[in-house]
């Protein structure tokens, strides 16, 4: 093993969107014996930096669904961005037809703040139809939100049309199933992007030719590794594209029975160290 990729929501952080002690412990060993380590994670590159220094780790970084890889050193080593002309037409629809929606890049996250009403509305439409609502999941889906570092709140897209910087991921939550889905398939049909899922109540998209897995490949090529000597860990679909690339693919406990189905090793869940039970099983094996 000389390369770890590790998801962060639902795999590194535990509940309380923290890296527990244990994970830092193991993540640091690896490293004490040669070995590379990247976050890969649907968050921007801010957010994902102000977490490993709270942790005290110093890892690469694969972000926004595999559209941005920086080198621990900081330098940025590839990007793939959507164009404006794709974002306008894609923010314009999910407006139009009142989807909560987030877009980011390695610096910002752009967070449609009338999305909030929608989301709602959505709950209160849910209620009146007498259907099944999971608070518990809405509520540790807002605590994520509300904890992401550089999020600009935008009354419209075309606020965000007049920035500079680059596009990357875009997220969008609907709690509605039927809603959620037929937005999804209306952008499925778009072959210009990548559609997937990374929890429950959410699609995202990225350019075509991003992805986890593309990443991973291009970060194992520069650093000299091989992809069989490459360890990757995950719970959930957005991950699935790292795990099948990678040459040894861990699901954590929690994980979705989709990818727990795909990996070679299930690890014990987020809220259980399951990152140091898997990096340390590893290591254990190899000497």
């Amino acid at each position: 093993m000389k390369l770890i990729a590790i998801d962060l929501d639902g795999t590194l952080l535990n509940h309380n969107h923290e890296i527990s002690e244990e994970n830092i412990k193991a993540i640091k060993h690896a490293q004490d014996k040669g070995i590379q380590v990247s976050i890969a994670t649907g968050r921007a590159q801010k957010d994902v930096l102000s977490i490993l220094k709270k942790a005290g780790l110093n890892t690469h970084i694969i972000s926004n669904n595999g559209s941005s890889i920086h080198l621990n050193t900081g330098e940025k080593l590839e990007s793939i961005s959507l164009s404006k002309e794709e974002v306008k037409s894609i923010l314009g629809w999910l407006e139009d037809n009142k989807y909560f929606y987030e877009i980011s890049n390695d610096h910002s996250i752009f967070s449609f703040h009338k999305g909030f009403e929608y989301l709602s509305e959505e709950i209160e439409n849910l209620k009146a139809r007498n259907a099944a609502i999971d608070i518990e999941q809405i509520e540790y889906m807002y605590s994520i939100l509300k904890g992401q570092k550089g999020v600009i709140p935008v009354d419209s897209y075309k606020e965000i049309l007049e920035t500079t910087e680059e596009f990357y991921n875009i997220m969008v939550i609907s709690l509605d199933d039927e809603k959620r889905l037929r937005g999804k398939e209306h952008f499925m049909n778009n072959n210009n992007l990548y559609v997937f899922s990374s929890f429950a109540n959410n699609f995202e998209m990225v350019h075509k030719n991003a992805s986890k897995g593309s990443a991973l490949e291009i970060l194992a090529n520069t650093l000299n590794v091989s992809l069989k000597d490459v360890m990757a860990i995950g719970d959930n679909y957005n991950d699935i594209t790292m795990l099948k690339k990678a040459g040894y693919s861990v699901a954590m406990g929690n994980a979705e029975e989709e990818v727990k189905k795909i990996c070679k090793f299930t690890t014990l869940d987020n809220n259980d160290h399951g990152v140091a039970y898997a990096i340390m099983n590893k290591l254990s094996k190899a000497c």
